[in-house]
């Protein structure tokens, strides 16, 4: 599954609101204003944000959003949007968590395999390097959007991201 984050201006949500019947509509929407590609680790990262959640607000709405960008059945369970209230509320939460305690959770899910130490796997440490910057780009994705007072849409799917570049 591939997870994009894209910044839009609250009237031209509603618009595209009202336009969108299919992920092209809104992948190619003129006025995305920010995009985020959340590469192959954002389940991970939903799981660590997920844990700083609280009883009335949850972390998940991150890279989730909390509600269904339309009611068509091609788009409700892939496209979803954040309005930029609760982009200002998940902006605070986030800035709270640190690559420390990212670092830790990473620390504690560590694969411990004798022969992946044996072979000098180092897959475990760019993980967690990706994730640190995933963080990071997270954190700075969110803080623009809210300082722009936009919302925040989220388009999960198979195949979002382009097979090739040529």
């Amino acid at each position: 599954m591939d997870a994009f984050l894209f910044s839009i201006a609250p009237n031209d949500l509603e618009n595209l609101m009202l336009d969108a019947y299919s992920m092209e509509d809104i992948e190619h929407a003129p006025n995305l204003q920010q995009q985020i590609d959340l590469g192959k680790l954002w389940p991970v990262l939903d799981q660590v944000l997920s844990q700083h959640s609280s009883a009335s607000l949850s972390l998940h709405d991150l890279i989730y959003a909390e509600y269904p960008i339309s009611e068509h059945p091609k788009l409700k369970p892939v496209a979803r949007y954040n309005p930029a209230v609760h982009v200002m509320e998940l902006t605070q939460a986030l800035e709270q968590i640190s690559t420390e305690d990212l670092q830790k959770y990473c620390r504690q899910h560590r694969p411990t395999s004798d022969v992946a130490q044996l072979l000098g796997d180092n897959t475990a440490e760019l993980d967690q390097a990706e994730l640190t910057l995933l963080l990071t780009q997270l954190k700075s994705f969110y803080r623009n959007a809210m300082q722009q007072n936009h919302a925040v849409i989220s388009l999960i799917a198979e195949n979002l991201r382009p097979k090739r570049l040529i």
